[in-house]
C-alpha cells in the first residue's frame, strides 16, 4: 500500500488541504488549474463569486456527462461490432 501525501490546492481563492495518493497529484493540480481559469473567466461576467463557481461546476458536470455518454456509445458500438464479427466468423463469410 502506498503512503498518502498531503497537498494544498487553491480553488476559487479557497485553499483546500487534501490527503491523496501520490499518483493523483498531477491530475488534481491540472484540474485545479483548469477550474481556476474557468472561474476567472466566469468572474468577469458574474460579479457574485458563488454564482460564478456554480456555473463552473455546471460546465464541468456537463462535460462529464457528455464524456460518459460518449463512452457508453463507444462501448455499444464495440459490442455491436464484436457481435457482427462473431456472426460473420460463424457463417464462414470471412473464410
Amino acid at each position: 500500500m502506498k503512503d498518502k501525501q498531503n497537498i494544498t490546492l487553491c480553488i476559487a481563492d479557497k485553499k483546500i488541504a487534501l490527503q491523496i495518493d501520490p499518483e493523483e497529484e498531477e491530475t488534481l493540480r491540472l484540474a485545479a488549474k483548469d477550474i481556476n481559469h474557468a472561474w476567472e473567466e466566469m468572474r468577469r461576467s458574474r460579479p457574485q463569486p458563488l454564482e460564478a463557481l456554480a456555473l463552473v461546476t455546471l460546465m464541468y458536470a456537463k462535460a462529464y456527462y457528455k464524456q460518459r455518454q460518449t463512452a457508453a456509445d463507444t462501448e455499444k458500438a464495440l459490442a455491436d461490432f464484436e457481435s457482427n464479427l462473431d456472426a460473420l466468423l460463424r457463417s464462414g463469410a470471412l473464410l
